[in-house]
């Protein structure tokens, strides 16, 4: 089904979780890494990483408990992770929780804002 609406070219179109992520202009470019369902830019200076995974969970995943798995290490090269904020926080309507953290990665310390919603596609 076409969108009712124009987005640079540039943006991404996931039809299959109804989703697009609009291209935020100069110095950001497409990122190469991800797979099925995720979509992301970046830019080099200063360094930032704008990145969208959508997953199909099923009709029992909450935001919070979203959150909560977000907030456990789960990654081996991952040597410390540390919530810094957690609160609830609306995008475009859509109401989620955004997570700041620090971490520790192949020992260079990195930080992260991740916001993370759970929602019903119908």
């Amino acid at each position: 089904m076409p969108y009712l609406f124009a987005y640079p070219p540039q943006s991404v179109a996931l039809d299959h979780y109804n989703f697009i992520l609009e291209y935020p202009g100069d110095p950001w470019v497409r990122s190469a890494i991800g797979g099925e369902g995720y979509v992301g830019f970046r830019r080099m200076f200063p360094f930032m990483i704008l990145s969208v995974k959508a997953m199909n969970l099923g009709d029992d995943m909450t935001s919070e408990a979203l959150a909560d798995d977000f907030s456990v290490n789960s990654v081996p090269e991952t040597t410390v992770l540390e919530v810094l904020d957690r609160r609830p926080l609306m995008v475009n309507g859509v109401m989620g929780i955004q997570l700041r953290k620090r971490y520790m990665n192949n020992k260079t310390q990195q930080f992260a804002v991740q916001w993370l919603c759970a929602v019903r596609a119908d």
